[in-house]
């Protein structure tokens, strides 16, 4: 049997130059790393259908980007740093690619020595076919040769008819968050509400981010609404791009600090609202005094969170520099510590762009 190929699917005797089984059409694995690349036969095409089957998306703000196998549930990749990532087949005396699809049947799939690179930036991630035999595939597009095409996070690439999903983020990508009014539960979405409710939260949001970008020393985009949806139960969805880290803040540390601070806040709110309906103002100074130490206490808190925040987000940043950031962010905190409409606690994933539209512009500038 030194001169066979034996199919692992249905143990059939194939002629060793054989790529497929003559039997079941399963792809045979060569025995060396070969040396060139052969056309694959189109009937292997079939195996795409299930590229559309893949692996769940990585959690949310993960700063890897994730290369996965369509198939697999590991990923082959999982990569922050590094800002080119060629994708091929160890060929032995040849220069070695980032990747080595050698062990998920690379040759018979028709994947090139070097057959693709992948360049991430903070802004996007794109991908370049380097004149593969089999070509490179885009959510079944094929690309021309050498050409930068961006790609979206949970695109599927082909290599030849090896099947790849990629995952990253960057700081453009879409997420959405639920909101829920603590105080109005089903409030319906209506322009006032939309103006004096909402708006206000967003641009608590907005103004969050860009202390950050500033603090982080990242490009001022600004952030960008792409949809907001009210649901019957009042939940509010709202699509937003460039709101990264204050939704991470949000997330990860702001929520759950402010749910142990809650009696507090509720306190206050209803003080507020009692000195409202109050027209004697000896009786709303009364109500100031009371509220006063509990406003001065909250500042207190908010500025020891500011702080702490700040020196884990930048710690290169100079301790002047940090309080001073600390100081900017209260107010804006305070905004969202008190506003009635707050995230839900299982917030939705990012969603991916139902535009598939093939973008050809060039990337920025390496680093």
């Amino acid at each position: 049997m030194s001169g066979m190929k034996i199919c692992s699917t249905c143990q059939h005797s194939n002629p060793i130059e054989a790529t497929v089984c003559e039997k079941c059409q399963t792809p045979l694995v060569a025995l060396l790393p070969a040396r060139s690349t052969v056309p694959v036969p189109p009937h292997i095409r079939e195996r795409a259908q299930l590229m559309v089957e893949g692996p769940r998306p990585p959690q949310r703000f993960d700063d890897n980007l994730t290369i996965f196998v369509v198939g697999k549930d590991e990923p082959i990749l999982t990569e922050s740093k590094v800002k080119q990532i060629t994708l091929g087949r160890l060929s032995p005396g040849e220069s070695s690619p980032t990747v080595d699809l050698t062990p998920h049947e690379a040759v018979v799939l028709g994947v090139s020595r070097l057959h693709a690179v992948l360049h991430r930036s903070d802004n996007g991630c794109y991908i370049q076919d380097l004149n593969s035999t089999n070509g490179t595939f885009l959510n079944d597009r094929r690309l021309a040769p050498h050409k930068l095409v961006q790609i979206k996070s949970g695109d599927v690439i082909a290599l030849g008819q090896l099947g790849l999903r990629v995952f990253f983020e960057t700081a453009q990508t879409e997420y959405t968050i639920g909101l829920i009014d603590e105080t109005l539960p089903g409030q319906r979405l209506t322009p006032a509400y939309l103006e004096t409710g909402v708006s206000k939260y967003l641009l608590a949001l907005a103004n969050a981010q860009q202390l950050i970008d500033m603090m982080l020393n990242h490009p001022l985009t600004g952030m960008t609404i792409r949809s907001i949806e009210m649901q019957d139960d009042g939940l509010i969805t709202v699509t937003l791009i460039g709101a990264r880290d204050v939704i991470r803040l949000l997330e990860t540390r702001f929520t759950e600090w402010r749910q142990a601070r809650l009696i507090m806040v509720e306190r206050l709110r209803a003080l507020n609202q009692e000195a409202k309906a109050q027209t004697d103002a000896a009786a709303r100074t009364a109500i100031k005094t009371k509220s006063d130490p509990l406003v001065k206490d909250v500042r207190t808190q908010l500025k020891a969170f500011a702080e702490s925040w700040v020196s884990a987000a930048a710690p290169a940043l100079d301790e002047n520099k940090r309080r001073g950031y600390a100081e900017k962010f209260v107010p804006v905190l305070q905004s969202l510590l008190f506003s009635p409409l707050q995230p839900t606690a299982s917030a939705e994933e990012a969603e991916t762009a139902s535009d598939d539209t093939i973008k050809t512009e060039a990337p920025p500038a390496a680093e």
